[in-house]
């Protein structure tokens, strides 16, 4: 028995290691290169030089946070693709395994790569301080997670881009979105990006839920026990 558990885990570990392995190679690393691109051309667009608080917020929250969107919109994009989602889903792992470790990396990236850039505008004299980077993090999240939610729903590339850019933009028309306004520290107001990263988290859950239940997993489960 302790050795079927071990051929098991180890079974388990190497599936886990395969399918990261093919996704990081597949589907993030083009998003990831998109992302590096959209730091290097922020300095280009923003001066980031020997800014006080407020002004530091501004390529965070309107440019930066642009990378939760690239990274985390696509997580459930090979599960587009019909004949890609039967081969995951006839995997010898569970499909919520699968999402759970896309989500990790992009999740990982996202605070990497902010972590860099946060800490180059504080190299160049710019006042970053412990909430503004949390902050940072918080609203690229929140955009994330709108376009992860909405492909788990509607299973459309296009669509899931397009909410959390319309989103965006609604954030130019002033703050009458209250505590999800995007840019409110610019305004030197952090409490706002509590209710955005708690938002966040919310909407992940909810996408993998979203996702067990369209995959067809929930129905097998059902039938496993019906004919108990």
């Amino acid at each position: 028995m302790v050795k079927e558990n071990s051929n098991y885990l180890s079974k388990k570990h190497l599936q886990i290691w395969k399918i990261a392995k093919a996704n990081l190679r597949h589907n993030f690393l083009p998003h990831f290169l998109l992302s590096i691109l959209l730091l290097i051309l922020t300095p280009l667009l923003f001066g980031i030089s020997s800014l006080d608080s407020k002004a530091s917020a501004v390529p965070l929250e309107v440019f930066i946070s642009l990378n939760g969107i690239l990274l985390l919109t696509p997580i459930y994009q090979p599960e587009q693709d019909p004949a890609i989602d039967e081969i995951i889903s006839s995997k010898y792992i569970n499909n919520t395994y699968v999402y759970l470790i896309r989500i990790a990396y992009s999740l990982g990236s996202l605070v990497m790569l902010i972590s860099i850039f946060s800490l180059f505008m504080k190299g160049r004299a710019s006042d970053i301080t412990l909430p503004l980077y949390l902050g940072a993090i918080g609203t690229a999240m929140f955009l994330g997670s709108i376009g992860l939610l909405t492909a788990s729903i509607f299973g459309n590339v296009t669509v899931s881009y397009m909410v959390p850019i319309i989103y965006y933009a609604l954030n130019f028309g002033g703050d009458h979105l209250g505590n999800f306004y995007l840019f409110s520290m610019t305004r030197g107001e952090f409490k706002p990006k509590i209710w955005l990263f708690v938002s966040s988290l919310i909407f992940i859950i909810l996408s993998i839920y979203a996702m067990w239940i369209l995959s067809g997993q929930l129905k097998a489960i059902i039938l496993k026990k019906l004919h108990r």
